[in-house]
């Protein structure tokens, strides 16, 4: 097994746990949260940070802070248009790729979204509470 780790290189910016990675063919997307804060209903600490990050692959800097989440960012989605989020906060949060602006928020309703993935039709997101929900793309971005 090859252990020669000079080769490896590090994107710096995030001041907390990376709960998160995808990417495609420009950009580097990670999502970040606290492990130990206290817990759900616990005041957070105002350094507190739940952002996603946006890293150019030309020259891995980091381009854009999506912010929107209070709490954990466990899951992304990414596709040609948009940048899906899922947080501990209970939403999905989608983000336009063209100017990194939010267009939709999606409240699950029922608390802590853990996993997040989708197809060409449909996002979906697993709950805390054990189950799967899904939403059309057509009725986020309508």
């Amino acid at each position: 097994a090859r252990s020669d780790l000079r080769r490896i290189t590090t994107l710096y910016g995030h001041d907390a746990n990376i709960f998160s990675l995808i990417v495609d063919e420009k950009f580097v997307y990670s999502g970040s949260g606290e492990i130990w804060w206290g817990g759900p209903g616990s005041p957070r600490p105002p350094e507190f940070e739940s952002a996603v990050r946006v890293w150019d692959k030309k020259d891995w800097n980091c381009v854009q802070v999506l912010k929107g989440h209070s709490d954990n960012v466990n899951a992304l989605g990414v596709d040609k248009s948009y940048v899906y989020s899922a947080s501990d906060d209970g939403t999905v949060k989608v983000y336009s790729k063209s100017d990194w602006t939010e267009i939709v928020t999606v409240d699950s309703g029922v608390g802590r979204i853990i996993d997040l993935t989708h197809d060409d039709d449909y996002v979906y997101f697993g709950c805390a509470d054990g189950n799967i929900r899904y939403i059309h793309k057509t009725d986020l971005i309508d």
